[in-house]
């Protein structure tokens, strides 16, 4: 069942990539209040504590920081999936008693969306390859993931108009800026 919910998991990925360089994909985009999303997306990782390695079970702080009144036009669940993976690989790979920040801010003519930790870091090499479709760093561990969470991510903010780039200290942490249009 595991396995299957996995392979399942996997082909909706790839379909989603498949579909994301079609740039007349249908995007079904609505205003959404930052601040708000931000909260939803922070409340489902507590509750899902007692599922999965959330960031309290994990004893990872999660703090979500977002400047008030900041609008993004974007497809809902899309954006959700963005900042969900960001948050997920936040947690795997920071260790009980770090933390994972979700900060949002207008910079210049976008709104500056940052997930960051206190985690393990990436190798300055791998850096160039983190948002490439099927692509896991040398210290992944087994079953961890597929390598399509951080290329969704790139394709889903694209997709919308916006940018993102990744910075990272190997044993300090890793912080992905993403630029999405107001």
């Amino acid at each position: 069942m595991e396995e299957t919910l996995r392979l399942s998991c996997l082909v909706e990925s790839l379909l989603f990539l498949a579909k994301s360089d079609r740039p007349q994909s249908a995007l079904v985009t609505e205003s959404l209040a930052l601040s708000e999303q931000l909260q939803t997306i922070k409340e489902f990782y507590e509750a899902a504590a007692e599922d999965e390695a959330a960031a309290e079970e994990a004893g990872i702080q999660l703090i979500v920081d977002s400047k008030a009144g900041l609008v993004i036009r974007a497809d809902r669940s899309l954006f959700q999936r963005v900042i969900g993976n960001l948050i997920t690989n936040a947690l795997a790979h920071t260790a009980n008693g770090g933390w994972v920040r979700v900060f949002a801010e207008f910079d210049s003519s976008m709104v500056a969306i940052t997930v960051s930790d206190s985690g393990v870091g990436i190798q300055a090499d791998q850096l160039p390859h983190v948002f490439d479709r099927l692509f896991r760093g040398s210290d992944c561990r087994p079953n961890n993931g597929h390598g399509l969470g951080l290329a969704i991510v790139k394709s889903t903010v694209e997709l919308h108009g916006g940018k993102v780039t990744m910075s990272s200290v190997l044993g300090e942490g890793t912080a992905v800026r993403i630029h999405w249009p107001p």
